[in-house]
């Protein structure tokens, strides 16, 4: 695989920061130092990402049902018909 480069630029204080950072950090350099710590954020807005887009989906599925219910099935009629007769015999 081929090595890719970043380059950004930095204030002084944003480079002093993130070399204390690093020098804290235990990692041997600190491209290694940047590149975890690019991964990681990266994990996290990936994740809620697809956390949105999920919860997008089930949102429309969950509407999708209440505004156009299925026809109840054979099970969940039966389990109606237990429900009544239950509350009938707690009377």
């Amino acid at each position: 695989m081929k090595a890719a480069r970043l380059d950004i630029r930095l204030t002084e204080k944003e480079r002093d920061f993130f070399y204390k950072a690093f020098e804290v950090s235990g990692f041997s350099s600190f491209s290694e130092f940047v590149l975890q710590a690019l991964r990681k954020e990266s994990d996290k807005v990936i994740s809620k990402h697809e956390q949105i887009l999920s919860s997008e989906h089930d949102k429309k599925i969950f509407f999708d049902a209440l505004m156009n219910p299925p026809a109840p099935n054979e099970a969940l009629k039966k389990a109606f018909l237990l429900h009544k007769e239950f509350e009938n015999n707690a009377k």
